[in-house]
């Protein structure tokens, strides 16, 4: 039977073809899978590593290494009074060490944020700077222009900001570099270092994929300025714990002198006098250290800020300097071991360069295996598609063979033997085709490879370089899934061809009864419409009645109900594909209607369209399901970026909130001048103490902004809202949830801010009364719940306009580039490490993340819709093969080749455009309704949008694929002659 299964595919390979193409595609794009995530694995550890250079071994910071919970507090404090007896390791000494015979060349593992000013342009730019090794071959960075620096006093400077910054080779730059004194402080300090630009560098590899820009300081210059902002860090600590000590010494006397003003207040609140002897060790700790009291320490700052002094680094103990490790490249035969001589255990821990890379990748976790999962659930959905193309074209094989399977079971063929006749035939085509399939993946991926093609590339991130590595699960998987798929999508014609009796075979084709659909796919395709309508109205029930958010846990309960809305939404998807026998026939006849109209050939494409309505509902279910997923996933972003950028339109009353300690009045002139500013603002924010009224809250946050400001950069009503001397407009989102009354324009209210700070460390108090006016604002920064004012800058104290309470408040306009925004605005100010966000920003990179995701969803659902096409020109060359004998009587009375064609391309599109406007009007409801699950239950308010663009694209392509697939069934059925095509076939 086995030698007649392939007799008969070499006789029918013709019809064998568009199946096989199904499975192709669907085997290749598994097999691209496996190899991408191949590629992916290798593009990860090449930019995990891109930071080593050309270094072997890793020597890593170890002194943290065994931090672990212990059972007893006894066990750990010994643990910590262990770990503070290893002292840091002192910056001289690790360079000692590195330099040692066995080391060809190292760089430090460390890096600071510096900001360049250019001394002949004046112009400034952040750039991540790194030390420079001990020569050019271990630097992770590529040499584009000049050298690398080699002596104090130089500098190469990234490529990618020459064009905008105007660097030469020789000009000289000042770089703040800024520094934190070890791993556990978050205190950053400035210092500022004079260098002559010797080079150009650029970063190909991503080796640091976070920054914008990466520079090159000479080692000497780097570990220096370090070690001064050191030096001052600890200074500038005498200054803040004298203030500190000062002030709690000020709160005890007053709790001692007033103790009915702090009855009531919290025990955290209070001061207690270990908390001032406390205060005080640290205090004499610091000075101790450092050689100066408070006095002097503020002279000290003072001459430090106006440049007269500059530390000597080279004199100061450099254990306060902490690198992360370093990258070593050891000269030929030098092992692990041997390294591990050179640098104390209890200190630095060695490793080979392929170890520290696969911890890395472990560190990562299983990212990568979630890629090649997601991935694979969509190669799967399109072999599932491919499944139904399939099995249409062995039930018509087995149609076309009823006299061959007749004359087999006369002569003694049992219908098992039949049976697995069917089977073995589905198996060699799916061999065949999913070695084809693994083939082509193997030949696209080859070709990428060979032409270097990267994947998401951008000046961020390096994206994901194509390697050609191939594995066993490249080539196992699709074969064993693309032939087992196949062998179950020719189950349903192999049962076929057993219930073939010889009367049956002999009768004309027309006269077969077609088989009518069974009572268990109505009950079930019924039940599963039943269950999934039953759990869509129970989330609709829990969406509206804010089941969500009256729920003890919120997050678990808005997963429950978006869990069932998904679930409810797939049950009534297989419900209407497993009914789709007797509606889609009817959406069919619809469509027949309308083209019966048309002319002689479209009454002939709509007869021929109803003729077989079991494999029309077969093929117009296979494009179904990927044009609902696809329309699903647009509606679904649309409605998502419409509400979003709905609520933050409605939330905020500033598009952007610039932090950083180095916003001046000219820094934001010059902010002003960045494409994409329309107006920009400094303001001061501080908090207050709210006295009168008695509010539920005890402070509030108060906003300087004057009157030119919030008209440049606030949108609504608080932008031209009168505001003057001695008023505040309060902002009124918040207004009900305060005090025990609520306020309204026209209150007074009282505040209390922090002044100046006095001789003797204390600070001043000073008290504010304000006449409310209640306007409609919000704050661009995420305001607490306290209340929200804004006023004139006249009415605070000058000791509020510091540059700890400095804000720049933006209005950018529309369609702008917001990552490079986001970089533009801190190289304005100088400030690398400027805080840059606000509702503009989120919107932007909101929708960019939206865009993407739904860009990369509906491309690899494009898998499914493309098979499901194959399956349409499928159907017609199937159709034209039974209707040999029909195409030739209408030839022959007079049907002309056109007329012919035409009626072939009426009858693809009426199945494409059905079946595709089906999708649309179910994907569109899917995704609308999931949309507002998750909108209403998070936000309480859901713009429903449907993107008209993918929709009318989806149609596009249905039209010009449905004429494509009509091209070749077209020809076939024009090319046999009237008279030969009367045979019996």
């Amino acid at each position: 039977m086995i030698r007649i299964a392939l007799k008969m595919m070499r006789k029918n390979v013709r019809q064998l073809i568009p199946a096989g193409i199904a499975i192709i595609v669907g085997t290749a794009f598994l097999a691209a899978t496996f190899l991408f995530g191949n590629s992916l694995d290798r593009s990860m550890r090449d930019q995990i590593s891109a930071a080593y250079g050309t270094a072997n071994f890793i020597v890593e910071d170890n002194r943290y290494a065994n931090v672990q919970t212990y059972a007893t507090e006894g066990e750990a404090k010994a643990a910590a009074q262990e770990q503070e007896n290893i002292d840091n390791p002192v910056l001289s000494d690790v360079i000692q060490q590195a330099r040692n015979e066995k080391v060809a060349s190292y760089r430090l593992d460390t890096s600071s944020v510096a900001v360049v000013t250019t001394q002949r342009t004046n112009k400034t730019a952040t750039s991540t700077m790194i030390p420079m090794g001990s020569d050019a071959s271990i630097m992770p960075l590529k040499l584009v222009k000049g050298r690398y620096p080699t002596k104090p006093g130089e500098i190469a400077l990234d490529q990618r900001r020459v064009a905008k910054q105007g660097w030469k080779l020789g000009d000289e730059v000042t770089y703040a570099l800024q520094t934190w004194a070890g791993p556990d402080s978050t205190s950053a300090q400035e210092s500022y270092v004079k260098a002559k630009v010797v080079g150009f560098v650029s970063d190909p590899n991503h080796a640091f994929p976070l920054a914008a820009s990466v520079s090159v300081a000479s080692q000497d210059d780097f570990v220096a300025a370090s070690v001064e902002s050191i030096i001052k860090l600890n200074i500038a600590g005498v200054v803040s714990t004298y203030q500190s000590l000062a002030e709690q010494k000020q709160q005890l006397e007053e709790q001692k002198a007033n103790p009915e003003k702090f009855k009531n207040a919290d025990e955290t609140s209070l001061v207690t006098q270990n908390d001032v002897k406390e205060t005080e060790g640290y205090y004499n700790d610091t000075v101790k250290e450092t050689g100066m009291d408070f006095m002097q320490a503020q002279a000290w700052l003072a001459q430090y800020k106006a440049h007269e002094i500059t530390p000597d680094a080279n004199t100061y103990n450099t254990r306060d300097f902490s690198v992360n490790g370093l990258y070593l490249r050891a000269k030929d035969g030098v092992t692990t071991q041997q390294l591990a001589q050179i640098f104390p255990k209890k200190l630095w821990k060695v490793t080979t360069r392929s170890a520290s890379e696969k911890k890395a990748m472990d560190n990562l976790g299983n990212g990568t295996d979630f890629v090649r999962i997601f991935l694979l659930t969509f190669g799967l959905l399109a072999l599932f598609v491919a499944a139904l193309v399939i099995s249409n074209t062995f039930q018509v094989l087995v149609a076309q063979r009823r006299r061959t399977l007749a004359l087999l079971r006369a002569i003694g063929a049992k219908k098992k033997q039949l049976y697995h006749m069917v089977e073995w035939e589905a198996i060699a085509l799916g061999l065949v085709s999913s070695a084809l399939g693994v083939g082509v993946a193997c030949l696209i991926i080859f070709i990428l490879d060979a032409t270097n093609v990267t994947f998401g590339a951008n000046e961020v991130q390096s994206g994901v370089q194509f390697f050609f590595i191939p594995s066993n699960l490249v080539f196992s998987v699709p074969m064993i899934a693309g032939t087992v798929i196949t062998l179950i999508a020719s189950l349903t014609a192999a049962r076929l061809a057993t219930k073939v009796t010889p009367l049956e075979a002999l009768r004309p084709m027309d006269q077969i009864p077609t088989k009518k659909a069974g009572f268990l796919r109505a009950a079930l395709s019924v039940l599963l419409m039943l269950i999934g309508g039953a759990l869509v109205a129970w989330v609709v029930y829990a969406t509206n009645s804010d089941m969500v958010m009256k729920a003890k846990n919120i997050n678990q309960m808005a997963m429950t109900v978006v869990g069932l809305a998904v679930l409810g939404c797939a049950l009534l998807l297989v419900g209407l594909i497993i009914s789709a026998i007797w509606w889609m026939p009817v959406l069919m006849k619809i469509g027949n209607a309308v083209a019966s109209h048309v002319g002689p050939a479209s009454r002939v494409a709509a007869a021929n369209v109803s003729r077989n309505p079991r494999r029309v509902a077969s093929t117009g279910v296979a494009l179904l399901i990927g044009v609902t997923l696809v329309s699903t996933i647009a509606t679904g972003a649309a409605t998502v970026k419409t509400t979003m950028n709905s609520i933050l339109d409605n939330k905020f009353s500033v598009d952007m909130n610039v932090v950083s300690s180095k916003l001046t009045a000219s820094k934001v002139k010059s902010v002003r001048s960045v494409d994409g500013v329309e107006g920009a603002g400094l303001v001061y924010k501080t908090f207050a103490e709210v006295d009168k009224p008695a509010l539920q809250d005890d402070s509030a946050t108060v906003v300087s902004i004057s009157a030119q400001d919030r008209r440049d950069v606030i949108r609504g009503a608080a932008a031209t809202a009168s505001l003057p001397r001695g008023s505040a407009l309060m902002s009124s989102d918040k207004v009900k949830k305060w005090g025990k009354r609520q306020l309204k324009s026209g209150d007074k209210i009282t505040l209390t801010v922090d002044g100046d700070v006095q001789a003797d460390g204390t600070v001043k108090k000073d008290q504010l009364t304000f006449t409310v006016k209640i306007v409609d604002f919000r704050l661009p920064d995420g305001a607490s719940e306290s209340p929200v004012l804004l006023v004139n800058p006249q009415d605070l104290p000058q000791s509020v306009k510091v540059a700890s309470n400095a804000r720049m408040w933006a209005k950018i306009s529309e369609n702008i580039n917001i990552v490079q925004l986001m970089s533009d605005i801190p190289d304005e100010i100088g400030d690398g490490e400027a805080y840059v966000m606000g509702p503009a920003v989120e919107r932007q990179l909101m929708n960019l993340i939206i865009d993407r995701m739904m860009i990369s969803l509906i491309a690899l659902l494009a898998v499914a819709v493309l098979i499901a096409l194959v399956g349409v020109a499928n159907t017609l060359s199937l159709s034209v093969i039974e209707r040999t004998r029909e195409s030739a009587t209408l030839r022959a009375v007079g049907m002309t080749r056109g007329q012919l064609k035409r009626s072939l391309a009426v009858e693809a599109l009426i199945i494409s455009i059905v079946a595709s406007l089906a999708g649309i009007i179910l994907g569109t409801t899917f995704g609308g309704f999931g949309a507002w699950v998750v909108l209403q239950s998070a936000f309480g308010k859901t713009t429903l949008m449907i993107n008209w663009t993918i929709s009318a694209i989806i149609v596009v392509v249905a039209l010009v694929a449905a004429l494509i697939s009509s091209v070749a069934p077209a020809r076939r059925a024009i090319k046999t002659p009237p008279v030969e095509a009367l045979a019996e076939a």
